[in-house]
């Protein structure tokens, strides 16, 4: 993976707030519904193993999934197991993924004991 591709990672938070993923103003819809029928000529999920997508086609592909996805964090989102992104667990979510770890690692296994735990 060359260094250019990494250089996506800096899009993310910009492509969220721009999207109103993050910050949700009352005026968005929870989600723009599209039947998965329609969704399935909205978007190209080909994988050609001869030619890569450019980094601006990925871009574009990541507005469109924010774009019609359920926005969570609405105030008119309701759900019993979850509801709105909390930056400190995005962060920690972001930071895990990028380890790439199992949760059986040392300080994984301290870290959960610690904030886990019953007092």
């Amino acid at each position: 993976m060359c260094d250019e591709e990494w250089n996506i990672l800096g899009h993310i938070p910009e492509l969220l707030d721009e999207q109103n993923c993050i910050k949700i103003s009352d005026s968005e819809p929870v989600v723009r519904f599209e039947h998965p029928s329609d969704l399935k000529e909205l978007f190209d999920f080909t994988i050609d193993s001869t030619e890569q997508r450019c980094q601006d086609e990925i871009i574009e592909i990541i507005k469109k999934v924010l774009h019609f996805s359920v926005k969570t964090g609405h105030r008119n989102f309701h759900n019993q197991l979850f509801a709105g992104v909390d930056p400190y667990g995005l962060a920690g979510s972001w930071i895990t993924d990028a380890l790439n770890t199992s949760h059986r690692t040392p300080l994984i296994r301290v870290i959960r004991g610690r904030t886990t735990s019953a007092k």
